[in-house]
């Protein structure tokens, strides 16, 4: 089942109690008492109205994510995306050329001089799993990287050896590409879009250096695509890469890559489009399929308790202090905490923190670096470090949770 229709048909009557999805996007009529599960992070394609949509902020049912399983894949193929582009070598036209035997390299090589990648800057916005692993690949590259995320990760940025700016324009200025790593944000019903929606407009655009390359391999309604347009039309923006669903119920197409494909006529040679395809690895939906997965959104403060969701090695006390604050995440990487909007982290979260200092990892690598440093000195001192310091601090194993659904009988 992928369209609308077929959905409806099958689901918006109540009869199945939960569902596992990976890009095909479920209506809001759909119907899921027991909550959905995203195959992936962002769950913008989670429209049921059980969990409030793809937000998660409303509802009846618990809506989980497997967040950090596809980020290195989406990362390496968001880096080769640049790499296809820069430095501007022409290999397939190169290739052609010596295949045939129409090239002298001590007579034609002049005519195709190209630039390093070292030294030019990267500008990278958002700081989550795969924004940080895009910015280490950028560094090893020689690349300068600044990096635009919310102010609590300034230090670990920083710690990182990345630079970090407090604006996206600051962080776009001069940059010769730019990366954006960010969710959607919560759905504005009034205003029927997401808050991130259009979020890298002609302010960030016009900022960049001539000739600059976009990637978004994250949401694609993340750009303005007018803007977008306009920047390949004055150059200012060389290449586009963009990785985004598209959906196709019949003749008609839907999903975020649509309004892109309106750019193809003109400037088709300067655009890559895949849809929404990097992450989709064979190792990925292998991992994917074994992974337990995370509590996304959980605001029902009155649920029943036979219908919560517990996480094994929770107490109970902790099981009814996730369920009193709105924004708790338990993360199956690490067991990270987000804080709540309504005061602190749940005790049982503090608690996991202790318990993933004392744990090692085999595989871990030997000593402890500054940023190992500072993600210890932050837990010691009770401040919250950025939630993937929990998903890939790189000296302490992780600590799983088992999430379970339990409906009353």
């Amino acid at each position: 089942m992928s369209t609308r229709d077929e959905l409806l048909a099958e689901a918006g009557d109540g009869r199945y109690d939960a569902v596992i999805a990976a890009a095909t996007f479920i209506p809001a009529e759909t119907r899921f008492r027991l909550g959905g599960v995203r195959i992936g992070a962002g769950t913008g394609n989670m429209g049921s109205a059980s969990w409030g949509g793809g937000s998660g902020e409303g509802g009846e049912a618990p809506l989980m994510n497997t967040p950090g399983i596809n980020s290195r894949a989406t990362a390496q193929m968001a880096m080769k995306a640049l790499l296809k582009v820069r430095p501007d070598l022409p290999v397939d036209k190169l290739n052609i050329l010596v295949a045939g035997g129409q090239f002298d390299t001590g007579k034609d090589l002049r005519h195709y001089p190209t630039e390093k990648l070292e030294g030019k800057r990267l500008a990278v916005i958002g700081y989550g799993n795969i924004g940080r692993e895009f910015a280490r690949l950028g560094q090893a590259f020689g690349m300068r990287v600044t990096i635009h995320a919310r102010s609590r990760h300034h230090k670990w940025i920083e710690a990182e050896g990345f630079d970090y700016a407090e604006t996206m324009e600051d962080a776009a200025r001069g940059a010769d590409a730019l990366s954006v790593h960010l969710g959607l944000g919560p759905f504005d019903a009034g205003q029927q879009r997401y808050a991130n929606a259009g979020l890298i407009g002609d302010e960030v655009l016009s900022l960049l250096n001539h000739g600059a390359v976009l990637i978004n391999y994250d949401r694609g309604e993340l750009v303005d695509v007018a803007a977008l347009e306009r920047a390949l039309a004055s150059g200012r923006v060389s290449h586009a890469a963009i990785d985004a669903d598209l959906f196709k119920d019949g003749s008609r197409l839907s999903g975020p890559m649509l309004p892109y494909l309106r750019l193809v006529e003109a400037y088709g040679q300067r655009l890559e489009l895949l849809p929404h395809a990097a992450a989709d690895t064979l190792p990925c939906r292998r991992r994917q399929a074994g992974r337990r997965p995370d509590l996304r959104r959980h605001r029902r403060a009155s649920r029943p308790q036979s219908e919560r969701i517990a996480a094994s090695g929770l107490s109970r006390h902790g099981s009814e202090s996730a369920a009193r604050h709105r924004r708790h995440y338990i993360s199956a990487f690490g067991g990270a905490g987000r804080r709540s909007g309504h005061g602190r982290r749940p005790r049982a979260v503090e608690r996991t923190h202790s318990r993933i200092l004392g744990t090692r990892s085999g595989s871990a690598r030997a000593g402890t670096t500054g940023a190992d440093r500072f993600w210890r000195r932050s837990i010691r001192r009770g401040r919250e470090p950025p939630l993937h310091a929990f998903a890939q601090a790189p000296s302490f194993g992780a600590v799983h949770f088992r999430i379970v659904l339990t409906p009353t009988m």
